[in-house]
């Protein structure tokens, strides 16, 4: 006993002689971290209060009544009411399809990333792994190695400025959390799933869903300290087939997401073409379609999108590979002769013209169905979004026919 008292004083007089604090117990909570007058935790509080008010002033957070009734039921399910306590969902309007947590219990949701998901089992998983580097401590201990709470400071700046890349999920993050600790939290979060009741086999499909969309990182291209999204996976399936009880792949019925997510989807679509994510936007029009969405709107939508994407080379070539993935789609050549063999290889794509072809043959039949459908399927909205379209193609035609003799597509 007196040998093991002695070797106690030891450690406590070197820490001491060398400035070092004694690190807290792993269960301490943030917050005690912060009554404690722990530096790093403090540092780490003001940044992210300071982020989150100032996403706030920037409009970019949003208040969704339905999003929120479907968060508070998975995290009943989840967590304790203590572990509940120390955490804030907030629901953003940034780009990407990302989640992100701040040291203070806060958890980002982007728009895109709410809408991208297939079922209620992967949003729980979202949610209970950015719980999970909150609930361990995950950004004060690295902060803490490094004596540093530059990651809120980094975050913001990149959101702010529109990064698509800040705070991707499970890629780069300014808070670089370690391959350790996001196995970590995979692991802890599929526990708290599978005790919940929560189907990891859906859940683990949440990976395949990210490399859907073309501005999502690659796999091949994550950074060092993280591991890919596809090994990642692979542990949840196994996890999945480990687990007690019945874990099907079939989504339930009664999934409370079902009921949320076209308005998700919808908002996000419209999010999608205000930062140019244009490609990104087609991948979730297609999942509207499925769900039998009402045919005016969505016509529209495909109208603007695909307008869009034929002014932008590099993501109509990235939608293209899309759309020949899901539909086999044929690209159509220009019509012209010579002179547009010259502006269809230089100026424009052909993914580019069969784009901005299909955008002004959609516009044309919505012009036209303003005369033979019913009052009750928006005609007025119809002819609107017909001739908006049809005005912003007629503008682009001239911008590039300027460059050369004739433009037809």
């Amino acid at each position: 006993m007196r040998r093991v008292l002695r070797r106690i004083a030891v450690i406590i007089i070197i820490a001491a002689a060398t400035g070092c604090a004694i690190t807290p117990r792993p269960t301490a909570s943030f917050d005690d971290l912060v009554s404690n007058n722990d530096v790093v935790a403090g540092r780490q509080q003001t940044e992210s209060l300071a982020l989150i008010n100032e996403l706030a002033e920037k409009g970019k957070l949003f208040h969704d009544r339905d999003a929120a009734i479907v968060i508070d039921q998975i995290l009943e399910k989840l967590f304790t009411d203590r572990e509940r306590q120390h955490l804030r969902v907030h629901f953003a309007r940034l780009p990407g399809e990302n989640a992100f947590a701040l040291p203070t219990g806060d958890i980002i949701l982007h728009l895109d990333m709410l809408a991208a998901l297939e079922n209620e089992d992967q949003l729980a998983f979202v949610l209970a792994h950015e719980a999970s580097h909150v609930i361990d401590n995950h950004a004060w201990k690295d902060a803490k190695k490094r004596q540093s709470s530059r990651f809120a400071s980094q975050l913001a700046r990149f959101l702010l400025l529109g990064n698509r890349r800040a705070g991707q999920y499970f890629t780069e993050s300014a808070q670089r959390f370690s391959r350790e600790q996001e196995f970590q939290a995979d692991q802890k979060a599929a526990e708290r799933l599978a005790r919940a009741g929560f189907s990891l086999a859906r859940a683990a499909r949440f990976f395949d869903v990210l490399q859907r969309y073309p501005l999502a990182i690659p796999g091949e291209q994550e950074v060092l300290t993280h591991p890919g999204n596809t090994e990642r996976g692979r542990r949840l399936l196994t996890m999945a087939s480990r687990s007690v009880g019945s874990d099907k792949w079939n989504a339930n019925p009664s999934d409370s997401y079902y009921a949320v997510r076209e308005p998700w989807l919808l908002m996000s679509i419209e999010n999608k073409l205000q930062v140019n994510d244009f490609a990104g936007a087609l991948v979730q029009l297609a999942v509207i379609e499925k769900s039998g969405s009402d045919e005016i709107r969505t016509e529209c939508l495909r109208g603007r999108i695909y307008s869009a994407l034929g002014q932008n080379k590099h993501q109509s070539s990235l939608a293209m590979q899309e759309l020949q993935r899901v539909a086999d789609h044929a690209v159509y050549e220009s019509r012209g002769s010579t002179s547009n063999d010259v502006l269809s290889t230089s100026l424009i794509s052909a993914a580019q013209i069969f784009f901005l072809g299909q955008a002004e043959t959609i516009f044309k039949n919505l012009s036209a169905k303003n005369n033979s459908v019913s009052t009750q399927t928006h005609p007025v909205f119809a002819v609107s979004c017909a001739s908006s379209g049809l005005d912003n193609i007629e503008k682009y035609r001239s911008q590039v026919s300027s460059a050369s003799a004739t433009f037809g597509f």
